[in-house]
């Protein structure tokens, strides 16, 4: 098995991706690899709204960007098991399922953790 020396969590900031993230947390510790925490604000749904916003429209782009970088931040911040794991922190702007493959290869990612969606717990 190749050396694992950069890994990258993808999250949409539920509640619930803690859980992700702390398993993140650990596993990078156990392998010595960098830790990078990436979340895709998914912008393009503003472009309908674009029109009516008006010059507004850079402006709420930029509060939403700044909130789920604010809610990333949180959610590191809240881990009871981050301590001596060196982190990064990430919001890409566009669709997950888009950017976190290119933003993963670009970056030399060499394993990425996906938690599970929403609320609901694995079985």
């Amino acid at each position: 098995m190749a050396e694992v020396k950069e890994s990258l969590a993808a999250t949409e900031l539920s509640s619930s991706a803690a859980q992700a993230i702390d398993r993140g947390f650990v596993l990078a510790r156990a392998i010595g690899a960098r830790f990078t925490i990436m979340h895709a604000v998914g912008i393009d749904a503003l472009a309908p709204w674009r029109e009516l916003l008006g010059e507004r429209a850079d402006t709420v782009t930029e509060k939403i960007v700044e909130e789920a970088t604010g809610r990333l931040a949180e959610l590191v911040s809240e881990s009871p098991v981050k301590d001596d794991v060196p982190v990064a922190l990430h919001i890409e702007r566009g669709v997950a399922g888009t950017v976190m493959p290119v933003f993963a290869e670009t970056a030399g990612v060499d394993l990425v953790l996906i938690g599970a969606h929403g609320g609901a717990s694995a079985r």
